[in-house]
């Protein structure tokens, strides 16, 4: 459950679910805001943004997300621990992440940080 995986696997799970949580300035609603695929185009000439631009592009929302780690830790609690996203939004989507597996990843000793090595129990064999 790496902080770039879980982040990506909270903010679809916000976005198709429509979630909205409470932050220090108030509350937001999830948005693709910052994805071009996923917000309509905008500008005088279209600017920006390819949603319904072109025919078949797919939603984020309807994406499959898979992946691999060396550690067995349950994503809605890599998602909490690493501290990144506002807590009300956390505690929204922690239950239906910590119910996906993770694959075994593979064990390469020389690509991996030593402070990883303890923790690396999810390992292909």
């Amino acid at each position: 459950g790496g902080n770039n995986g879980v982040t990506l696997l909270a903010g679809q799970i916000a976005n198709r679910d429509k979630l909205s949580w409470e932050t220090g300035p108030g509350r937001v609603s999830a948005n693709w805001f910052g994805c071009l695929t996923q917000i309509p185009p905008r500008g005088v000439h279209g600017g920006v943004g390819f949603q319904g631009r072109y025919e078949g592009l797919a939603s984020a929302d309807k994406a499959a997300i898979g992946g691999w780690d060396i550690r067995s830790t349950k994503l809605g609690q890599a998602l909490y621990d690493c501290r990144v996203l506002e807590p009300d939004l956390v505690r929204q989507v922690r239950e239906e992440m910590d119910g996906m597996d993770i694959m075994p990843g593979v064990w390469d000793p020389s690509f991996i940080g030593e402070s990883q090595h303890e923790t690396a129990l999810n390992v292909v064999s």
